[in-house]
């Protein structure tokens, strides 16, 4: 993977921990303007960054969790499951342990730093949890924004147990895409953006190369007007709750779009490059981040002018999200200089086999 063949997989996945990123800028900072003096007067910029997040919404995860799947395929298929065990799932274990300790520690320190606090529901993220009762259940429903490293452990265990089944492995996850959107069992947001997204990862680690492939030579020049028909097709049925049609077609145009422009050398190829070889260490790091930054951010508008908060409005997802990675790819330095990088990577002597 590291040939530069596959130069748009780190591209793709640069670009889509960079969404996750901005995803969380904009959710911990923009509902809780309300305690600004002033900023009903910017509520039209709020408004704005609210809904580009859901525009962007299917071509954040689905791709993300395609390529997640993609590059384990040969441990799926031809590696026995305890030749597995301690690299896709003990140190995924580890990571989550940790990050899940120091998030908590970083979001009450922050809280209780600027003495600024904002309510949260303790039963929404394991972070705000203010009881041990509410703490289980949270680590037991995912509610936690790692929740994608829950899914990374899940969804190889389950989709290499079914890899003699793979028609019915991705039926169930189809069932199981569509189910997440009622939450008829009360499974909570983390438990259902697993099973949401499942069925990218079960299609990218079961047909992965076939699919990419096909990606890499299918001539959209030699397709224009059917492609044109299926995405307005697809954009029409996207108004509904349901995303999963425009999330595979995102899948298909984003692959297809970095496969032809990988090898060309610019400055923003190369930046989303470099993260998307450290994803995991800005995945774990940045949610912890924001949150502080937003509450500084709070502590510094308080009392004032309008034009300076609907400034600071207009320009904060873009200046936090870029804060945020590039303290997390530094904050990974210090660790693999002083902390052996035991931040992000497990012992040795963690292990069951």
């Amino acid at each position: 993977m590291s040939s530069i063949k596959y130069q748009w997989v780190n591209q793709i996945k640069g670009l889509s921990i960079l969404m996750v990123v901005f995803y969380h800028a904009v959710i911990t900072f923009f509902p809780y303007t309300d305690m600004l003096e002033g900023s009903h007067n910017t509520d039209l910029i709020s408004s704005f960054w609210m809904n580009f997040n859901l525009i962007i919404t299917p071509f954040r995860m689905p791709v993300f969790f395609f390529i997640s799947g993609f590059l384990v395929f040969k441990y799926v298929e031809s590696i026995p499951i305890k030749e597995c065990l301690d690299k896709r799932v003990l140190s995924i274990i580890w990571i989550l342990v940790i990050w899940l300790i120091i998030q908590s520690i970083v979001v009450k320190f922050s809280n209780h730093f600027f003495s600024y606090p904002i309510y949260h529901n303790p039963n929404s993220n394991v972070v705000y949890s203010d009881s041990i009762s509410s703490l289980i259940s949270n680590l037991l429903k995912a509610s936690t924004s790692l929740w994608y490293l829950y899914a990374l452990i899940f969804n190889f265990l389950v989709f290499k147990l079914l890899k003699n089944y793979k028609v019915y492995a991705l039926a169930i996850c189809i069932f199981l895409h569509f189910y997440s959107y009622f939450d008829f069992l009360n499974l909570g947001w983390g438990a259902n953006s697993i099973l949401r997204n499942a069925i990218y990862y079960g299609i990218g680690c079961y047909f992965g190369p076939v699919l990419v492939n096909y990606i890499n030579n299918y001539r959209i020049s030699e397709h224009k007007l059917f492609i044109s028909i299926l995405a307005i097709a697809i954009l029409i049925i996207s108004v509904t709750k349901i995303k999963l049609f425009i999330s595979l077609f995102s899948i298909f145009v984003v692959i297809k779009f970095f496969m032809h422009i990988s090898n060309k050398q610019n400055w923003v190829l190369r930046q989303l490059e470099i993260i998307g070889t450290h994803t995991l260490s800005v995945y774990v790091i940045h949610r912890a981040l924001l949150e502080f930054i937003s509450l500084l951010m709070f502590v510094c508008l308080k009392n004032s002018h309008v034009v300076l908060i609907g400034a600071v409005f207009l320009i904060y997802p873009l200046i936090s999200t870029g804060a945020s990675i590039k303290i997390s790819l530094a904050i990974e330095s210090c660790s693999k200089k002083y902390l052996n990088n035991y931040l992000f990577q497990k012992p040795e002597s963690f292990r069951i086999f």
